[in-house]
């Protein structure tokens, strides 16, 4: 299969995204701002740029420059123009007994873009004689003094630790010329060379959708992306999302709890479990779905990892649903990314108080799906007449007060002695309708007694 558009033409981009470059200055602020380290693999790689941050903002929550979107990656040789991402691999070096896990485990650790990859491996004739090239013929080829200094170093550094997570975490190594490899991701621009699965990735998976958001979403963003994802996973669709904090999080236990399947693009290698907070949440992913990542095992989540993980989410994706995204959210990221992709995009409207429903408010305006139930994504993609899957999980069977309650503890937060008094009931019949519905996860007890709707499912 040849895909010459990605990696000889410039991606047509889309205008739904922040344009705040520095006065007189086309390099992105984030870029100055970081560490070498961390700035290397967007400005010697080539890769796109990572979105300016804003005061007080992460380098991954942030929306991208101008700058940032029109950046292209170099050609390391006018000849290369296109790579045939269905050639088959070299599975060893017979000169070194390198395995075919630990080439690609190499090549991931160089930290080059994913189009200055595919076409060094295309130069070279496959990835095991890729790594044999030597610094001089590296710097002939282009790739300045640091990039070629650090990808000979990777051919041959020592792997121990990285193959023995492979190993004990049972990490699948799927290069872009494995069967396994998503079908949906040979079709976007810069393809990841190679992914890291622990868990597993299957045919049904072609049927994804995406669900991102703030970190630092309410109640109600949460309880809405966890509605969603279990109503898309009752008929079937994957849900793909971050495994961040807040709306990510959400959307991955919502999947989990109708008995679905999610998948989880990390920012980092899928042994590293990031937020910690969410280690079990990461431990349930892999046996229901699948945790990804274009970065080697052991590989830390640098703020500018993420929006380069951004393209994957979305390209695994037939669409992505953004739920409470501030204007200058990550989200906006992976929104430019399921455009330029060609993805559908929909958005969750939130109050007009919150600056954190201002991202998805503008998107709404600039002709994004407006979405309230998993119904109108349905109707979207075209897929109205799928009905739940016969292994859903059933909702929970409430009782009466249970229902009723329910309704009145609301999204804010409402001490039980409130709660109380307006259902009209005995204390000690609310208290046990309240851990009945904390024990079914639709509502949450907060310090100081208070209690919170959890989601919205009922």
């Amino acid at each position: 299969m040849l895909l010459p558009e990605f990696l000889v033409t410039p991606p047509m981009l889309y205008p739904i995204r922040d344009t705040n470059p520095e006065p007189g200055d086309s390099s992105p602020a984030s870029v100055k701002r970081m560490k070498p380290a961390q700035r290397r693999f967007f400005e010697e790689e080539g890769a796109a740029s990572p979105p300016a941050a804003s005061a007080g903002v992460s380098p991954h929550e942030s929306a991208p420059t101008e700058a940032d979107l029109h950046r292209e990656a170099p050609d390391i040789t006018p000849s290369v123009e296109v790579v045939e991402l269905d050639k088959p691999c070299l599975t060893t070096d017979a000169t070194s007994g390198t395995t075919d896990a630990e080439v690609w485990v190499r090549l991931a650790r160089a930290d080059l873009s994913a189009r200055r990859l595919l076409r060094l491996i295309d130069r070279y004739g496959g990835p095991v004689t890729a790594l044999g090239a030597t610094l001089a013929e590296l710097r002939e080829l282009g790739l300045s003094a640091p990039v070629a200094e650090r990808f000979v170093a990777s051919a041959h550094a020592p792997l121990k630790s990285e193959m023995a997570a492979l190993r004990s975490l049972d990490i699948q190594v799927i290069p872009y010329t494995d069967p396994d490899y998503p079908a949906a991701l040979k079709t976007i621009h810069d393809p990841p060379v190679v992914l890291f699965a622990r868990g597993d990735l299957l045919p049904a998976d072609e049927f994804s959708v995406a669900i991102v958001g703030s970190r630092r979403a309410t109640a109600y963003g949460r309880g809405v992306a966890e509605r969603l994802a279990r109503e898309l996973a009752e008929v079937g669709f994957t849900v793909v999302s971050g495994c961040a904090r807040g709306v990510d999080t959400a959307a991955h236990h919502g999947a989990l709890a109708a008995g679905g399947r999610t998948i989880a693009v990390l920012g980092c290698g899928v042994d590293v479990a990031y937020p910690a907070s969410n280690r079990g949440l990461i431990e349930k992913i892999t046996r229901s779905g699948a945790v990804l990542s274009e970065f080697a095992p052991g590989i830390q989540p640098d703020g500018w990892r993420f929006p380069a993980r951004n393209r994957i989410i979305s390209g695994l994706s037939k669409g992505v649903i953004v739920v409470e995204s501030p204007a200058n959210s990550g989200s906006i990221i992976t929104v430019n990314y399921a455009l330029e992709q060609g993805r559908e995009v929909f958005a969750v409207p939130g109050s007009v108080e919150s600056g954190l429903s201002s991202g998805c408010h503008r998107l709404l305006k600039e002709g994004a799906g407006l979405v309230e139930t998993a119904r109108d994504v349905l109707e979207a993609l075209g897929m109205t007449d799928l009905k739940p899957r016969a292994d859903a999980a059933p909702a929970p069977d409430l009782s009466p007060m249970e229902d009723r309650l329910l309704d009145i503890v609301g999204f804010d937060g409402r001490p039980a002695d409130d709660l109380i008094a307006e259902s009209g009931r005995a204390p000690a019949e609310v208290n046990a309708a309240l851990m009945m519905l904390e024990l079914h996860g639709l509502v949450r007890k907060l310090p100081g007694g208070a209690y919170v709707r959890a989601s919205l499912v009922r």
